[in-house]
């Protein structure tokens, strides 16, 4: 997509954000195929990967979108996968302001991460990623977010390979403990 282009130059996109997004909601609503919707999906992503922040004021409607979206998917964990693509980038775009989608985002979290369940093996990176930025962007520590480290005891027992993702959410979360105690 020109979007996911080196050459692509936020600034000149900016005053064209509003509607392109607009358009690209509309599209992901209307399209029925599980395919065309992760196209759609990875496209959203690389527009608030590219525009970060100043994505915020258009985001709503894909805000309430993406849990039912979500719940459409349950049988097709790579079109899951391709949402929690977006929102990772979304939490990244929200910074702080991503503590609103907690309802959503960390029940999604707490599935993705959750190896006695099924979908984990698809989900699991994504889910560790998105993980890693909703605690980066935390504001705060809140008891929601504390429920997920309950994961952290069996993917630790689980994965034998590379483990450094869990290391950053481990990290991140002694970070935040150390400034709520100082």
């Amino acid at each position: 997509s020109p979007v996911d282009d080196f050459e692509f130059r936020t600034e000149q996109f900016l005053p064209y954000l509003e509607s392109i997004f607009g358009l690209l909601f509309q599209l992901l609503q209307q399209v029925t195929e599980c395919d065309t919707k992760m196209q759609v999906l990875h496209v959203i992503s690389c527009v608030i990967e590219r525009v970060n922040t100043q994505i915020r004021p258009y985001v709503g409607c894909l805000v309430q979108y993406l849990p039912l979206l979500w719940k459409q998917s349950e049988e097709h964990n790579m079109l899951r996968c391709a949402i929690l693509t977006t929102l990772i980038h979304l939490v990244q775009g929200l910074g702080a302001e991503s503590k609103n989608l907690y309802p959503f985002l960390l029940p999604v979290i707490q599935l993705s991460t959750d190896v006695s369940q099924p979908p984990h093996v698809y989900l699991l990176e994504d889910g560790l990623e998105l993980w890693l930025v909703t605690l980066e962007n935390s504001p705060a520590i809140t008891p929601e977010l504390l429920r997920i480290f309950q994961n952290m005891s069996a993917l630790l027992g689980e994965l034998t390979e590379d483990f450094s993702f869990l290391i950053y959410p481990i990290l991140c979360f002694f970070f935040l403990l150390q400034n709520i105690m100082h």
